[in-house]
């Protein structure tokens, strides 16, 4: 029993000394003593004191002292993202979040070099701020400040030092064995740190140099600290596609099988089915033709409680692919032109239990993860591929919802319950979009009476809710086509063609009505939430669209971002504007947070219909079998708000698993190809140059503002676009470009690319081996408009207004400034070298009539123009 007085002053006491670090509940209560039966009052205990604000508990589940107001306002906590220059960024949760009231904030904090310690990518730090300074403006650094009101100079962005790493993301990496007379390294893949990880320990594995290993991290790499780890695991040689695969499961920490005891679950839970289906065979014998549904029928229940729907006409509609079938739909028209939607939904809480060996499986994993080559499955195969899937001509049990619609689509009655189906037929959706195309060959009559009705009610919800102002972003989907070996043979784009669509509006209509059901009966639960955009963001959005000539109104919402969506449709700017629309929205999470779904429109909204795959959808069914028995289906808040981190971070991690193989494939695939010239489409730019997305493969990567033509590039931070001011060169988001590749760095999974120019092809034909010498010129400076607010040029901004300058093709490699006397003199000389090799007198200066070789004044003052409305102000011309 834990004496809570005594308790109370040995917490206080222990977070009150001067070494005290910062650290989590589990960690103080190991420190002072509790047992481990003692540890909930402790729990408990500790969110008491907080309350009566003697200690502080936030984010990370971390406990903190009282802090001085001062130092308290300077310390800030926050996940570090590290930059390969040592540099990076803190983004700062809220250190002290009210249990009601929990939230993220959208300010980041800059860690200057040496002021990271050891903290890496991905680790929850403690940071202390620096005192904010307003910094210099441009005309004061160069004497010429004009008395301008102080209050509207810029002040810097916020910058600190991490003073502790309070919890690691990861001590485990996977990187590429390295030997050499110093000792063994291992070069860990990605960015994540710039130098190689010395190996104490080989752990006793049978390691080569250049295999893929596992490495343990023991103590992190500082600015003036190498790193060093002992390696754990040997996945396999470099290269090899399953060394790869493995690769990426061990960096994102997926498993790559199941635990013996949950196996054993599994097959027990299988085995009890097989039972119960043997004992209800009588429901397939009895089975008839059709029979109606309506709220006028009496219905018929099983022995154990279940409603037997196994005379309902039902479909599932899947990818052709597909092997686990999670939700099928049946549908009856009613009188007065309303209309009945039955959707039923796998009972996958049926066959997991809470709290069971499957159960805290399937939560550490979050959800199903599909890579390129592999599904790593959140619950056993037998039961996602077997007992739970609605497979067709088999009794299944199911939790189904009923919803009836009026004509105009407005939801009038919905209805819960558990039941048992039997699925009619398995289609695909290419099958029943080629019903929709006209083509009424191929499917039975009942099966094409069905989809007609589906078709005609899925239309008025798709009107209805776009009425509402829901977002659709037109961006296609595309996805490797692997040989049997894992290597990629071709792509293949995903359209959302109108079965997709259908499923989708029935979905989204169920995960809405079970949520309002919830809610309806008081209940906490996991919402799935997506937040509007901040003014800011929309502030930034109308500048960009501003560029292209599209004009917002004053009143930013979610209307006029579709009205300008419908607005950009099939336009040259369509691509542009939808990127644009889409890096303004914030990211969907799962949250007990009063909120709704934006982009849909939806008040209300959690995820329901895919049990089988998440996690989030398996606790909404087990609040439903509360719901459904009229017991109270409340959940504690906070205990959903945790749950709602893990699962948003799992989901995230499970795309960018997913992301990462697609690019390790494809920088193996580019590697084989050789020089390929491919479209791309400008998906984000800076003053480092631009990024580019390629059309037809899912691979993207940067331009490099070195490896454009030579000229002087202005960033403009507000139409999102870089800009030469002598050859008029203008590349701005959404654009489409012909690139090709520049460089791949296999480790680091990145592919840079150049822009496809005759001077590139020649450049790539001829191994780039004529111009070497031009490596010795310094790649010039981009004028930065976050940085020089005086530089943009006018909005009207076209070729008429900057005159174009012959420049030599060989000449466009050199990025400096063309003004300068280096620059003209280079210039002059590239010049005379064409003229020298295309009259035959290689080797000398071609004089040009003025002495010397020099240009004349006139042909220099022409190679030199700018355009006036161009040059900054207070600059010589």
């Amino acid at each position: 029993m834990l004496k809570i007085a005594e308790t109370r002053e040995a917490i206080l006491k222990w977070i009150s000394r001067p070494q005290y670090v910062p650290a989590k509940m589990l960690v103080v209560a190991q420190q002072i003593g509790i047992l481990k039966e003692d540890f909930k009052e402790f729990q408990k205990l500790v969110r008491t004191m907080h309350k009566q604000e003697l200690l502080r508990f936030g984010a990370g589940h971390v406990i903190w002292p009282i802090l001085d107001q001062e130092q308290d306002e300077r310390r800030v906590v926050g996940y570090f993202k590290r930059h390969p220059e040592g540099y990076g960024f803190v983004s700062e949760v809220e250190l002290n979040p009210n249990t009601e009231n929990i939230r993220e904030t959208d300010e980041d904090v800059f860690i200057p070099p040496g002021k990271a310690r050891d903290a890496s990518t991905g680790d929850f730090v403690a940071v202390i701020l620096d005192e904010e300074r307003p910094s210099r403006s441009r005309h004061e650094k160069r004497g010429a400040f004009d008395g301008r009101d102080t209050a509207k100079m810029r002040r810097r962005g916020r910058s600190g030092a991490i003073e502790e790493v309070l919890e690691r993301k990861s001590r485990t990496f996977v990187g590429t064995f390295l030997e050499n007379h110093d000792g063994c390294f291992v070069e860990v893949d990605g960015r994540i740190f710039p130098d190689p990880i010395r190996i104490s320990d080989l752990g006793g594995t049978a390691v080569r140099p250049g295999d893929k290993v596992v490495v343990e991290i023991l103590n992190f790499p500082t600015a003036w600290r190498t790193g060093e780890g002992v390696l754990t695991e040997v996945l396999g040689p470099r290269g090899d596609v399953k060394t790869d695969t493995m690769a990426v499961m061990r960096q994102y920490g997926l498993p790559d099988g199941f635990p013996e005891p949950v196996l054993a679950e599994a097959r027990w839970v299988a085995d009890q089915f097989e039972k119960w289906e043997k004992d209800h065979q009588y429901l397939l014998d009895e089975m008839e033709d059709d029979a109606p549904f309506s709220s006028g029928s009496e219905p018929e229940w099983t022995k154990d409680g279940r409603r037997n729907l196994r005379d309902l006409f039902t479909l599932t509609i899947d990818p052709e692919d597909a092997r686990d079938f999670d939700d099928a739909i049946s549908i009856e028209m009613l009188e007065d032109g309303k209309m009945r939607l039955a959707v039923h939904i796998a009972d996958v809480s049926h066959f997991v239990p809470a709290d069971s060996q499957m159960d805290r499986e399937a939560f550490d994993r979050g959800n199903s993860v599909y890579l390129p080559d592999r599904v790593i499955p959140m619950l056993p195969e037998i039961l996602c591929n077997g007992i739970a899937s609605l497979q067709p001509d088999r009794l299944r049990l199911a939790k189904t919802t009923f919803m009836t619609f009026s004509p105009m689509g407005v939801c009038l009655d919905v209805e819960l319950c558990d039941s048992v189906i039997c699925s009619n037929a398995r289609l695909n959706y290419e099958q029943v979009d080629r019903f929709f195309e006209g083509d009424r060959s191929e499917l039975p009559e009942r099966v094409q009476d069905a989809l007609a009705k589906f078709r005609f009610l899925a239309k008025i919800l798709r009107d209805r809710r776009s009425k509402k102002g829901k977002l659709e972003m037109n961006l296609p989907e595309i996805r490797l086509e692997l040989d049997r070996d894992g290597r990629v043979v071709g792509v293949r784009r995903m359209e959302n063609t109108e079965s997709h669509q259908m499923i989708e509006e029935f979905m989204v209509s169920t995960n809405e009505a079970v949520a309002q059901e919830l809610i309806s009966s008081g209940s906490n639960l996991m919402r799935r939430v997506h937040k509007a955009p901040s003014m800011e963001k929309f502030d930034s959005l109308s500048l960009f669209l501003e560029e292209l000539g599209i004009y917002m109104a004053q009143k930013a919402d979610r209307f006029e971002l579709q009205r300008i969506l419908e607005k950009t449709a099939g336009t040259p700017n369509e691509f542009a504007v939808h990127q644009a629309i889409l890096r303004t929205m914030t990211r969907a999470v799962y949250s007990p947070e009063e909120e709704g779904h934006y982009a849909l429109a939806s008040s209300a909204y959690c995820h329901f219909t895919s049990p089988i795959r998440r996690y989030a959808d398996l606790t909404i069914h087990r609040q439903i079998e509360n719901f459904i028995l009229g017991e109270p289906a409340k959940r504690n808040f906070r205990k959903i708000y945790d749950e709602g981190n893990h699962l948003t971070w799992c989901e995230s991690n499970a795309e960018e698993a997913e992301r990462e193989l697609t690019r390790m494939k494809m920088v193996h695939f580019f590697a084989e190809k050789g020089d390929v010239e491919l479209e791309a489409r400008i998906v984000g730019v800076t003053h480092h140059g631009f990024f580019v997305e390629c059309v037809d493969y899912p691979i993207s990567g940067l331009v490099s503002v070195n490896s454009l033509p030579a000229d002087r590039y202005r960033f403009d931070v507000k139409a999102r676009m870089l800009s030469g001011f002598h050859l008029g060169n203008c590349f701005r988001l959404g654009d489409l470009v012909t690139v090709q590749i520049a460089d791949l760095n296999v480790e680091r999974r990145e592919i840079r690319f150049e822009l496809a120019t005759e001077k590139t092809r020649r450049l790539h034909a001829a191994e780039r081996n004529d111009l070497e010498e031009l490596e010795e010129f310094p790649s010039w400076d981009v004028l930065d408009d976050a940085e020089n607010e005086d530089a943009f040029l006018p909005r009207d901004h076209s070729e008429r207004h900057v005159p174009q300058t012959r420049v030599p093709a060989a000449f466009e490699t050199i990025h400096t400034r063309m003004g300068s006397k280096k620059a003209r003199k280079a210039l002059r000389e590239m010049e005379n070298a064409e003229d020298a090799r295309s009259s035959g007198t290689s080797g000398k200066r071609r004089s040009t009539g003025t002495g010397g070789g020099k240009k004349s004044g006139k042909d220099r003052k022409k190679m030199t123009r700018k355009c006036k409305n161009c040059a900054p102000k207070g600059k010589k011309r």
